[in-house]
């Protein structure tokens, strides 16, 4: 984590507010386009919105093999997940790492033994959006913990998700297919929209 000023919290947040705020209403409109950007059985990737700004990412099953150009891995390999990625600018994302430019990622995690919230990343790139709200919020959770004398979780939340049975990996790869079939259904939609607007000018 880093130093932050109060003008440097304040500033965060809001644009945590924005990057989430453009994540809830891209995924929760069913008429925002959504284009397949590959799909490997247990593993997809989508890009969402007219401007196609926001990434989603799923995969089912933890695995030790996985595509390190749009991949991040821990010390297990990559892990089951769920996540929603945007650029701070909120402007064109791109799957590969290596050409996104400044990032925010809201994830769900199965690392075999429990399921988490992420918000950000503490390892990421400095002066980043997801750095920075890792950050932020790590730093909080450390005054919590110091506070009411319980273990830190930083930007990894699993409380929520205690005693739910989610970390049970055929459980959670069931919730997962769930996602990963809706997001399918759009990009089936999408495609008879296009369609039919080709039609359309044609004629």
């Amino acid at each position: 984590t880093g130093t932050y000023k109060y003008e440097d919290v304040l500033r965060i947040m809001g644009e945590l507010d924005d990057a989430l705020g453009t994540i809830a209403q891209t995924v929760l409109d069913n008429d925002v386009p959504v284009e397949r950007l590959n799909n490997r059985g247990t593993y997809g990737m989508y890009r969402l919105g007219v401007n196609k700004n926001v990434l989603a990412t799923v995969r089912l099953l933890g695995s030790s093999e996985f595509d390190s150009a749009t991949e991040f891995k821990s010390r297990f390999g990559t892990e089951a997940s769920i996540g929603y990625t945007v650029e701070r600018d909120h402007e064109e994302i791109s799957m590969k790492k290596s050409e996104q430019r400044d990032t925010f990622c809201i994830r769900i995690d199965n690392s075999d033994d429990h399921v988490a919230l992420d918000v950000g990343s503490i390892l990421g790139r400095s002066n980043t959006l997801g750095k920075e709200v890792a950050d932020v919020i790590a730093i909080g959770d450390m005054i919590r913990s110091n506070i009411t004398k319980k273990n830190t979780w930083l930007n990894h939340n699993k409380g929520f998700f205690e005693h739910q049975g989610l970390e049970d990996r055929e459980v959670f790869a069931r919730i997962m297919a769930g996602s990963a079939e809706a997001l399918e259904r759009r990009v089936a939609m999408t495609r008879v929209r296009q369609l039919a607007l080709k039609q359309t000018v044609a004629s």
